[in-house]
């Protein structure tokens, strides 16, 4: 008599890194090279080949990970805009400071990821206002200048009205700050980083006073 025997596969770690660590590695690599790739090639210049010849990967791994180049270069902006955000959350938890001190400090934090990593700050250029993969990008620019109007609120309350102009001002700021990052990282700007930092932290609470006077 036939029984059906239900065999179980027994995956090993190789080497004491498990497969799922070393997925995770390689997806890492992936997201690293195409940081290389971008900042060389540009985001539409920047193919599926290049990325895996630049991270020592076969194509194998790179669909492993991501659908297509597109679902790439989505991960990478996600990845990139939370390290942002996160950068300028943690300036929100010091809302007793003066305005333009708050300011400061959540802009020095974003530049400081921007101008340590040069790469990310010609991925951000490329993509924030460019629109090179709009629906991740539109709501990353969205999501930026909310924080920055929460960085300049703080607690204070503001009608819809108010808050709808503070959210225009800093989504152009947003944009601009990425067009200035680069052309500060190209020699075209000469100021030291700081007093970078401190020109768009003057602007941003200059702006937010023709809407709100009172801050």
């Amino acid at each position: 008599m036939c029984q059906d025997v239900r065999v179980t596969q027994v995956i090993r770690p190789f080497r004491g890194i498990s497969a799922d660590e070393r997925r995770r590695t390689r997806r890492v690599g992936l997201l690293d090279a195409c940081y290389t790739i971008a900042a060389a090639q540009r985001m539409m210049g920047t193919t599926v080949d290049a990325i895996c010849a630049e991270a020592g990967l076969s194509k194998r791994y790179f669909y492993e990970s991501f659908r297509n180049r597109d679902e790439l270069f989505a991960a990478l902006i996600d990845t990139l805009i939370a390290e942002i955000t996160d950068a300028v959350i943690s300036s929100l938890s010091s809302t007793a400071m003066p305005l333009l001190t708050r300011v400061h400090a959540g802009i020095e934090r974003v530049v400081a990821i921007l101008t340590d990593d040069p790469r990310k700050a010609k991925v951000y250029v490329d993509v924030v206002g460019n629109h090179v993969h709009n629906g991740t990008v539109d709501s990353a620019e969205q999501r930026l200048a909310g924080l920055l109007v929460q960085l300049v609120l703080a607690d204070t309350d503001s009608t819809p009205a108010q808050r709808q102009r503070l959210n225009l001002v800093a989504l152009i700021l947003v944009v601009g700050t990425a067009r200035a990052v680069t052309a500060w990282l190209d020699g075209d700007v000469t100021l030291s980083r700081h007093d970078l930092v401190d020109e768009i932290a003057q602007m941003a609470v200059a702006a937010a006073r023709t809407v709100r006077p009172d801050l």
